[in-house]
């Protein structure tokens, strides 16, 4: 399988490559992979004196998840075959078989089962292999699967009738909860993070404007309600009102943030929307704006530690579910497509949703990211005395 091929000076060359399966909206069945960079120190676990070269993906053990490889280099026809490098820790084998050899088609898709994970912070690895020619044949592409075993979160969801003081009938949010939770559980899935989702809270409380809950004794109240200890506690209303702020579309308090801020527990509150503009029916808006804050109950920071008023914008910080910014309107053509595609109704590029796996340095040995293994970083807050809640 000759090709031609022009090099000047260096040049790595991919036969193969992974990618994420799917465009859209987070699944649970087809994961983001970390493909930022090439190469990183092991991170531990069961494989800590090899480093990996390439993408990485997270999988909870017990799941069956699905990655698309591209031939970028080999010929269509070419006789590929998938192996593990560990079967202990994960199997893979072809789409909808487990078996080999791989369709003969320049777009295939490797099916990944993970059989045992590492229980804290650092998971076990395993690695796929794409072999050319046999089972025992060269290996011409690897993939890096981080296996974790399965560490749960609890996560109250409140849906709010907010009355007015005129009287009349309340508003309550329309977002579609259910939906918006089974989103975040597949953002977070990849870190071996489960969510049990409690029996949504129907709330009613009467505040100044209906619909409305308006900073600070509003908000406050409203943290107050029905609270749920020992879980995320999640509001969804209509709106929110700061004033001189207009836009404000959520608000996460997660401890100690609570306390700086004198609110009366944390949690999350996320509105439909802002005057001029509905995000109600958005599931993958929504359900990004909460699992966004969720990682801040997790002890995760914005990208790099910067905020909305001075946000890195290169696109490996774009890409991220902890970039302080939701890039999704009104940003250049370059940053629309953070690997979830374009929203066919408003054209506009769905907001990344990766959570950092990899702690990639330079050839300097700095850091590219301060923020970077935001993997590690939510399972190490998690699994604390202090916990996520």
């Amino acid at each position: 399988m000759p090709f031609p091929h022009e090099v000047y000076k260096t040049q790595r060359i991919v036969p193969i490559r992974f990618s994420r399966g799917v465009t859209g909206i987070p699944l649970l069945t087809f994961p983001d992979l970390d493909n930022r960079g090439w190469f990183r120190n092991a991170p531990g676990g069961n494989n800590a004196a090899t480093n990996d070269h390439g993408f990485v993906v997270g999988v909870m053990q017990g799941d069956t998840v699905f990655v698309k490889v591209t031939r970028e280099k080999v010929d269509d026809a070419a006789p590929l075959f998938v192996t593990s490098s560990a079967t202990g820790t994960m199997t893979c084998g072809t789409m909808g078989t487990g078996l080999d050899p791989m369709t003969p088609t320049h777009d295939m898709f490797v099916q990944i089962t993970g059989v045992s994970g590492g229980a804290g912070a650092t998971p076990n690895i395993a690695r796929v292999q794409i072999r050319h020619g046999s089972n025992s044949g060269p290996i011409i592409g690897e993939l890096s699967v981080w296996v974790f075993a399965r560490l749960n979160v609890n996560i109250t969801p409140h849906n709010v009738t907010i009355s007015g003081a005129g009287g009349g009938a309340g508003i309550a949010s329309a977002a579609n909860v259910a939906t918006i939770m089974d989103t975040v559980k597949a953002i977070w899935r990849p870190c071996g993070v489960d969510f049990t989702v409690s029996a949504i809270q129907n709330d009613a409380v009467n505040f100044a404007n209906a619909g409305v809950a308006a900073w600070q004794a509003e908000i406050n109240t409203l943290l107050n309600t029905s609270f749920v200890p020992n879980t995320i506690n999640a509001y969804f209303i209509n709106q929110i009102f700061i004033a001189g702020s207009p836009g404000v579309l959520g608000l996460g308090f997660s401890r100690p943030n609570s306390v700086a801020f004198g609110t009366p527990n944390p949690g999350i509150i996320l509105a439909d929307q802002i005057p001029g503009f509905n995000r109600s029916a958005d599931v993958h808006y929504l359900a990004n704006d909460l699992a966004h804050e969720v990682g801040h109950f997790f002890t995760l920071e914005h990208v790099d530690r910067r905020n909305a008023d001075n946000p890195r914008n290169d696109t490996w910080a774009l890409r991220m579910l902890m970039h302080p910014v939701n890039t999704r309107f009104g940003n250049p053509a370059f940053r629309n497509d953070t690997g979830y595609g374009v929203d066919a109704t408003d054209g506009a590029g769905y907001r990344g949703a990766l959570v950092s796996m990899k702690d990639l340095t330079d050839s300097g040995n700095a850091a590219h990211h301060s923020t970077d293994a935001e993997c590690t970083t939510a399972r190490t807050g998690i699994a604390s005395v202090a916990g996520p809640y």
